[in-house]
């Protein structure tokens, strides 16, 4: 057995050693980690009647989520619901269909659900016309052509075979027919809003405030910056001049999903040019048991001799994200609405001030879309987007005037915000073609009425093909929208990398240029005041006193407010010495359009409206 040992040992070192990290096994090195797993494997052999198969699998640590899609003559039959955060799923779903040929093989393809490019994970087929009678379990060990691993896994089915009476064939069809319009889609409908619910709404929110570092090396890079990731969400935090207690002072959300993961990743790293990047140490948190509306603040050592970092974390429970069906909105509910209207209400202006407001939108159907499959047709969906926040309708397919009728709601941070609507067509394990996006600012939304915007291109410049049909309603406090104005704006933690663009360059040496042509305007202005006759200035001397009269009472509010204002800069730090520093008047300019965003934005005022009353009136 000794030398047994040795020979697996020695095997598994040459295949693992250039493949592991030793940051994976925490104070371990590889050929510890190795040498346990081994240990593990013997105990296991010593037993009667016992295998072991090790697999190296390209070290993917991590889950998926799987669904399965069963497509026969090339058309999907059936699309089973997700199993998130799994690497062995459990499904226990039934549906039947009926088979005109026997001659035929069926194909099951699993893939790993994404909301942008699902992952094809292997596929598997099964011969008709080997089929029984009876119920059988078959395991099938799926394939993937393109993957290097042998062993993709196996998938678990209990298929049978059934004879159809000839009896009121036609009629039975007919029904079924019927059902399938009318039922089927309805309940398949729901098991996807279901299934999307897990993964798309959130429960809180962990507001994560970083600090600063301290007693940070100097030696080494000249630029320092701090990765968060907590599940799938990442966020980068600006590169900061190195120093002994580097400063950053920001502030972002992370949202909490039901089936998360709570452990929360920190990576302190130092940048030296494009691509070397030092570590200084990495740690890790675990934000499930955290106060409620508490902040706890962390001070985490890193690597021996790196420093220290230090931030506050602080969870908050959120209601305002939901997907419910067009026939049962939020704020059409008994009392929901003047729930909202209570609490978003001018006596509730001081309560939770990043609680801005509430934002319903109807995704009722869009009409005439860009065709992006070969048969003409395509498989749209929907996906709304607000900040960081992202809902995303079920998928239909073969159609080019889809109707979801889902209704999407969104927690109101920032009234200045832009909800982004994108119609994707899907395409299997492909990423998604772009069919049309629209660009809503919340203060142009008129409650209640449904408008038919104009799909446009993915950079908003021009229009695409096919309108969608929308119904918003946003409730908002005015008091909580106005001094969020004046906090710095959120960033989005997924920014798409800019590219160099010849028209951008023009533009921006041409309001270079008007910006030196106003200061050299405005500067001939002021020495042209100096240079009046004396006679000229005595005349204008009444004038100049009586204007000095009447702005009296605005100097005095000016005055004021200024006063107040520096009170409030200067006893910020002494309120709460871990305030983020802003710039009032640069974070107001922030949320002011450009020139361009004007040109990109959907005006409401430009759509047709839709009067839902006689929609309803109209329909059986």
């Amino acid at each position: 057995m000794k030398a047994f040992e040795k020979l697996v040992l020695t095997h598994l070192k040459e295949i693992t050693g250039p493949l592991l990290d030793p940051l994976q096994f925490a104070n371990r090195s590889v050929d510890d980690a190795v040498n346990m797993g081994l240990l593990y494997v013997l105990q296991h052999l010593d037993r009667s009647r016992t295998y072991v198969r090790i697999l190296v699998c390209g070290l993917q640590l991590g889950t998926s989520d799987p669904y399965v899609k069963f497509k026969l003559d090339g058309k999907t039959l059936y699309k089973s619901k997700v199993v998130y955060k799994n690497l062995n799923p459990v499904w226990n779903e039934t549906f039947s269909f009926p088979i005109r040929n026997l001659d035929q093989k069926l194909f099951i393809k699993v893939y790993d659900r994404d909301l942008t490019t699902d992952d094809f994970m292997g596929s598997c087929g099964v011969e008709l016309n080997k089929l029984e009678l009876e119920n059988s379990e078959m395991v099938l060990p799926l394939d993937d052509p393109n993957s290097l691993e042998d062993d993709m896994g196996v998938i678990i089915i209990d298929i049978c075979l059934s004879v159809r009476d000839g009896k009121n064939k036609k009629h039975r069809w007919a029904q079924r027919k019927k059902r399938s319009l009318m039922g089927s889609t309805t309940e398949h409908n729901k098991r996807l809003t279901e299934s999307m619910k897990k993964s798309q709404l959130w429960t809180g929110v962990y507001t994560i405030t970083l600090v600063e570092g301290r007693d940070l090396p100097l030696d080494g890079q000249a630029d320092v910056f701090v990765r968060f990731k907590l599940g799938d969400q990442k966020y980068k935090s600006k590169s900061q001049l190195k120093k002994v207690n580097t400063q950053w002072r920001e502030r972002f959300d992370f949202n909490q999903f039901p089936d998360m993961s709570t452990i929360l990743e920190i990576e302190v790293v130092g940048k030296g040019g494009r691509r070397y990047e030092d570590c200084y140490g990495q740690c890790e948190i675990d934000l499930s048991g955290l106060p409620l509306n508490e902040s706890t603040l962390f001070t985490h050592e890193l690597d021996p001799g790196r420093g220290r970092v230090v931030f506050l974390v602080t969870p908050t429970p959120c209601t305002g994200a939901s997907i419910t069906d067009l026939v049962a909105p939020p704020l059409e509910e008994p009392h929901e609405r003047d729930n909202m209207l209570v609490k978003y209400s001018f006596k509730n202006s001081l309560k939770d001030l990043r609680d801005v407001g509430f934002l319903q939108v109807k995704v009722i159907k869009a009409t005439d879309l860009m065709a992006a499959d070969l048969n003409g047709k395509s498989d749209p969906f929907c996906v709304l987007e607000l900040g960081n926040n992202r809902l995303q309708t079920h998928t239909i397919y073969k159609t080019l005037n889809p109707e979801w009728n889902k209704v999407f709601t969104f927690p109101v941070k920032d009234i200045h915000e832009v909800l982004e609507v994108t119609v994707f067509d899907e395409d299997g394990d492909k990423a998604p073609d772009f069919l049309g996006k629209v660009a809503l600012p919340l203060l142009s939304i008129r409650n209640g009425q449904q408008v038919a915007c104009p799909l446009r291109k993915e950079n908003l410049g021009g229009l695409s093909k096919g309108t969608i049909v929308l119904e918003l309603e946003v409730i908002f406090n005015s008091i909580k929208a106005s001094i969020r104005t004046f906090t710095p704006r959120e960033q989005k933690f997924m920014e798409d990398n800019a590219k160099f663009s010849k028209k951008v360059l023009a533009r921006n040496v041409l309001r270079v240029r008007n910006l030196y042509r106003a200061v050299c305007h405005a500067n001939q202005f002021i020495k042209s005041c100096f240079q009046w006759d004396c006679i000229i200035m005595l005349l204008h001397y009444d004038c100049i006193f009586s204007g000095i009269k009447c702005s009296g009472l605005s100097v005095k509010i000016g005055h004021s407010y200024a006063l107040f204002l520096g009170i409030h800069k200067f006893t910020k730090k002494l309120r709460n010495p871990y305030a983020i520093e802003n710039s009032e008047v640069m974070d107001f300019l922030s949320r002011v359009p450009s020139d361009v965003q004007m040109a990109q934005y959907t005006e409401l005022s430009s759509c047709s409206f839709h009067s839902p009353n006689r929609r309803r009136k109209a329909s059986p």
